[in-house]
């Protein structure tokens, strides 16, 4: 649909009404009144500015920087322009990316407003991550990092769980869960707790009110393990044995709500643990999904030291990222099995040439290196026991010193030396992980060495120490050694946790919605943090609230933007001018919106979303950051009486907001019907800027959030 024509007359600037939402601006009622709006003659001078092939500062949480709402209000603005690199000055601006299509012609928005009564605070997620100093300061802030709240390599694993998801939304919803079968069907040793929390994970669905849909797979070697995987039936019959609730094996479809609990699969892109989530408006991690995850963070966390490696298995050249990463970050390495023989190579130890993974020797030395310059230990085994090849009587193992094998003789497992070694070293350390097995790709008949070092770690963890076992040699090996298995931390997978220390991100954690991790320090980034807050989510290069936090002092406000290097950027400013109304922080505020806004002291009094996604002129990435999880959080926190300013996308996001806003947003103001209302704030974007000074219109549209639901007959009235 074409825009239609809009001429802006020359003339006086319309006066701009004081919105009863807000405090008054700064200043006289005269002088509010030059705030208005910039007309198109004013802007000009945009036209002569150079223009690139696209924006610099383009924001993937919304794709831009916008116009002005009212509290208790959501805002969005869609708009083909791309972002002008004018920040603070109202008077002057550059326009960087211009789309050269129709879609250039138009722009959009939409603001919401709610009643004013206190609203339900949420806890913080308690997993993982550091709380900010509270007496921290965006002022004082020099280095380049600390103007961001989140350390953005790992933030993608802090996702929002079942247990941080309003309950009240689940009822009457299908809600479907991804289960591990093995997990489900074997449940010894530390599985235990893994499937109490796994079973937690269903029946609080199901008492919560959602029609709950069980999914997982097996394969023909877990089917002859376990009967119970014979067929859906049979796994059916069993699953309702263990939740005490009927499981009907069927075909089901219409998944409102995405629930993944099945852990291990995390490094699989796969249909139903990634695919799933493009069709489910709210993508969680169960119970057992939420601890694995916070414990395998856990792996990185130095806070117990000294922390020493045993690592063991083959594949140095696969393993090098994962095993350098350990190198910078432990107190010691104790390597076993065939990645042992590679490390003794690199220290000139002579090892037989069939035992030596020649492609990897360049990143042996380099491991070397790296606890060279730490000034880190690193052991390998001083004794193995050996199989003669020239014999084959798998019954008769020596044991042969590590430095000198002979030809002929192919090593086992660690020899009593080694592990009298592992003893010895084991209490001077207060943290232990053991991943891979002792052994050297033998069989298990030979594998006496994993056993005798489980018991080793059992009476370590007596001690106070912390004990991470990784891959199901080392989980065996501890398995029904003592009564109690909750002191380890367990990952029978140990592929999660290699990719996990290789730095590579984890599909099936990525595709989950991400919850805000850390506690923002309301009171020390703000003089005042009673007074209303204004959000603007995609604030992008901050031109929008750096104008508002001037004219309305008695109000505070907040950019959410995924950009961060933009965020940082509009810190710097923050602090350079000293504003203790203003903040900005990096965040995808689709899913995190309710965490973080949740733990504000004051009222939410408005919320602007404009010129969504960057991505204008691919149709369907207009509006898809205006999904239904952002609509009801923005729904459940504005103050009664806020409001929210949103032809095609417009009509589009406000179609979102009425749908899943259930009753509780009716339309305020609509500009006449046409959607062309003036700026109530007088503080443009670049974005408004620039499409006003092409002649184009800017749509808007205002959503009022009611103090009750009210019915459909009373919104169409």
């Amino acid at each position: 649909m074409f825009a239609r024509t809009h001429v802006i007359r020359p003339g006086p600037s319309p006066r701009r009404l004081i919105p009863r939402w807000l405090p008054p601006p700064n200043g006289t009622e005269a002088e509010a009144t030059h705030l208005a709006a910039p007309r198109a003659r004013d802007l000009r001078h945009l036209h002569g500015e150079k223009r690139a092939s696209g924006s610099a500062s383009s924001s993937s949480s919304t794709g831009r920087d916008g116009g002005g709402c009212p509290p208790g209000s959501v805002r969005a603005d869609g708009s083909g322009a791309a972002a002008t690199k004018e920040r603070f000055s109202d008077s002057s601006a550059s326009v960087r990316g211009a789309r050269k299509d129709g879609l250039m012609q138009k722009a959009c928005s939409v603001q919401l407003l709610r009643p004013s009564r206190s609203r339900r605070r949420e806890s913080w997620p308690q997993l993982g991550g550091s709380v900010p100093p509270q007496s921290a300061s965006v002022v004082h802030l020099e280095e380049e990092d600390k103007y961001s709240c989140i350390d953005h390599s790992t933030s993608y694993l802090h996702v929002q769980s079942v247990r941080d998801f309003p309950i009240e939304k689940l009822n009457a919803e299908v809600v479907l869960v991804r289960l591990d079968s093995e997990l489900l069907c074997n449940p010894l040793g530390s599985c235990n707790l893994s499937l109490e929390r796994t079973v937690s994970t269903i029946k609080y669905l199901h008492k919560a009110g959602a029609k709950v849909l069980l999914v997982t797979s097996w394969t023909p070697v877990l089917q002859s393990v376990y009967p119970v995987l014979k067929s859906t039936e049979t796994f059916a019959d069993y699953m309702s044995s263990l939740l005490q609730v009927k499981v009907v094996p069927k075909l089901a479809s219409g998944a409102a709500i995405f629930v993944n609990d099945s852990f291990s699969l995390s490094h699989k892109m796969l249909a139903s643990t990634v695919g799933i989530t493009r069709f489910c408006h709210a993508s969680l991690a169960g119970f057992h999904f939420e601890e694995e995850l916070m414990q395998l963070r856990k792996i990185t966390d130095t806070t117990r030291r000294p922390f020493i490696a045993i690592i063991g298995g083959s594949n140095f050249l696969g393993k090098a990222p994962a095993l350098n990463l350990l190198a910078s970050l432990c107190d010691g390495l104790f390597f076993v099995g065939k990645l042992s023989l590679q490390i003794m190579n690199g220290f000139g130890i002579p090892v037989p040439s069939c035992f030596v993974e020649k492609n990897s020797t360049k990143e042996v030395l380099q491991l070397i290196q790296t606890a060279h310059n730490r000034n880190i230990p690193i052991y390998y085994p001083t004794d193995t026991w050996c199989l003669n090849n020239k014999n084959n009587n798998h019954e008769k193992l020596e044991i042969l010193d590590s430095a000198e094998l002979l030809p002929g003789w192919t090593p086992a497992d660690i020899g009593p030396s080694t592990l009298e070694k592992i003893s010895s070293l084991i209490p001077l350390y207060k943290k232990v992980l053991w991943i891979g097995p002792t052994g050297f790709d033998l069989t298990e008949e030979f594998s006496g060495g994993a056993a005798q070092l489980g018991r080793i770690l059992d009476k370590a963890s007596h001690d106070s120490c912390d004990v991470i076992l990784v891959g199901s040699a080392a989980c065996k090996a501890v398995k029904g050694i003592s009564g109690s298995s909750s002191k380890y931390t367990t990952f029978k997978n140990a592929s999660v946790v290699l990719e996990f220390l290789k730095g590579k991100i984890l599909p099936g954690v990525a595709a989950l919605d991400k919850s805000y991790p850390y506690q923002i320090p309301w009171n020390a980034i703000f003089s005042d943090s009673s007074q209303p807050l204004v959000v603007d989510i995609g604030s992008g290069n901050g031109l929008f609230l750096f104008q508002m936090a001037r004219n309305w002092e008695g109000s505070n406000f907040l950019g959410l933007e995924m950009n961060k290097k933009l965020v940082v950027r509009c810190l710097r400013d923050v602090a350079s001018v000293d504003k203790r109304n203003l903040y900005f922080v990096s965040t995808n505020a689709t899913s995190t919106f309710r965490s973080i806004v949740s733990s504000y002291p004051g009222q939410l009094a408005l919320v602007t979303i404009q010129c969504p996604n960057p991505d204008f002129n691919i149709e369907q990435n207009r509006w898809r950051m205006v999904r239904r999880m952002l609509v009801e959080a923005i729904a459940d926190l504005l103050q009664p009486n806020g409001k929210s300013d949103v032809e095609s996308v417009l009509l589009g996001m406000k179609e979102q907001f009425m749908t899943h806003g259930k009753g509780q947003l009716v339309v305020d103001d609509d500009g006449g019907g046409d959607h062309q209302m003036d700026n109530p704030f007088g503080a443009a974007s670049d974005w408004e800027r620039h499409v006003l000074a092409r002649g184009a219109p800017m749509y808007r549209t205002m959503l009022r959030k009611v103090s009750c639901k009210i019915t459909k007959d009373e919104t169409q009235s």
